[in-house]
């Protein structure tokens, strides 16, 4: 298992929590270092310790993990985390993605027929 876009995803998710390594780690009680190499993909702690991490996150596994599911519910997950985020944007912007993933989409359908 590859931790290292999961690892990415907890720092982003901690970032936007306005919280330090040193602070999550300790209210969850882990060492910085060992935090440390969670974000950075060195570390993969186990369930358990990955359940606090995202407890003390106030965020959800399926935030932190989708990209590690192989399988068509992974990629609906990453759907709906990516319509959530679309959601919080300005009109102008969601309008403006969502005309470049339409355009993205037909490219993709057009040579997947070729």
């Amino acid at each position: 298992m590859d931790f290292y876009i999961a690892g990415q995803r907890l720092k982003t998710i901690r970032l936007a929590r306005g919280m330090t390594q040193a602070a999550l780690a300790e209210k969850v009680g882990l060492s910085t270092n060992y935090y440390s190499a969670v974000e950075r993909g060195k570390k993969i702690p186990l369930l358990e310790t990955m359940v606090q991490i995202c407890n003390a996150l106030d965020a959800s596994l399926d935030d932190v993990l989708a990209d590690q599911l192989h399988h068509g519910h992974g990629m609906t997950m990453q759907a709906n985390r990516l319509s959530a985020e679309l959601d919080n944007l300005p009109l102008h912007d969601q309008q403006y993605i969502l005309a470049a993933l339409e355009a993205m989409i037909q490219t993709s359908c057009r040579l997947t027929r070729s």
